[in-house]
């Protein structure tokens, strides 16, 4: 796909996949990431999120692969594109405007979609795929899903810098252009 350009005059993510996620009904967050597809789901999304994840007009997902490996923190600031070092509060509040969040059940329609059409971008196997959300008290999270023979969902805290993301991974967003 097109390699697009953020902030600089070099290539610094890649657009893989797009896909296009229809409308979602409301669903409980305790019954997210619980079907056949998943073997693990982190207990802190039950408590840190909604108790409901909320009915979603359709969007655009692309999926998006960095050509670097950084922090998720200096990452996040690439895409939105903001200084170094900004505020936390300043880019969990430039992620919510910019519209890059899902909700769960959005998220998990992206794995179902990808599941069918692996072609899309997600990644499939060694490597990790991230998608930001809101909790329950307006801060951004990231969630991590990774594939084995089942997917697994975890929660990443947005300013986090103990972890680094490479090429191996992909970040999900919402209206990302």
């Amino acid at each position: 796909m097109e390699a697009i350009v953020i902030g600089k005059e070099d290539s610094l993510f890649s657009i893989v996949g797009e896909n296009e996620i229809g409308a979602v009904r409301e669903k409980s967050t305790t019954s997210c990431f619980t079907g056949p597809l998943y073997s693990f789901k982190n207990r802190g999304l039950n408590h840190l999120l909604p108790t409901m994840q909320p009915q979603s007009d359709a969007c655009v997902v692309s999926v998006v692969a960095p050509a670097f490996c950084s922090t998720l923190t200096k990452i996040t600031e690439i895409f939105c594109s903001v200084s170094e070092n900004t505020n936390a509060r300043v880019l969990e509040q430039k992620v919510r405007t910019l519209g890059y969040a899902m909700t769960l059940n959005q998220l998990e329609r992206a794995i179902e979609i990808a599941e069918k059409k692996p072609s899309l971008g997600v990644c499939m196997t060694k490597g990790s795929n991230y998608a930001f959300v809101e909790d329950r008290y307006g801060d951004i999270f990231a969630i991590l899903l990774s594939r084995d023979a089942h997917w697994s969902a975890d929660i990443r805290q947005l300013i986090s810098d103990s972890h680094y993301y490479g090429p191996n991974s992909r970040f999900l967003l919402r209206n990302f252009n």
